[in-house]
């Protein structure tokens, strides 16, 4: 899959059925730990309205 930002990129996933990464680099390091990224990563396996303040909304 081809890597065009964040949501560009979990679109295009769930739209080939493909896995997808997402680097999240905090702006504050938190006390104790010593990273500077976290990484995820995961298979899209469904799509849901998950507030109602946002009905049927496409992301």
């Amino acid at each position: 899959c081809m890597q065009h930002g964040v949501i560009a990129s979990v679109v295009n996933a769930f739209k080939t059925k493909c896995m997808f990464n997402v680097v999240y680099k905090p702006r504050m390091q938190f006390e104790g730990k010593d990273f500077s990224e976290k990484k995820y990563d995961g298979t899209i396996i469904g799509v849901n309205d998950m507030s109602p303040h946002w009905k049927d909304s496409e992301w």
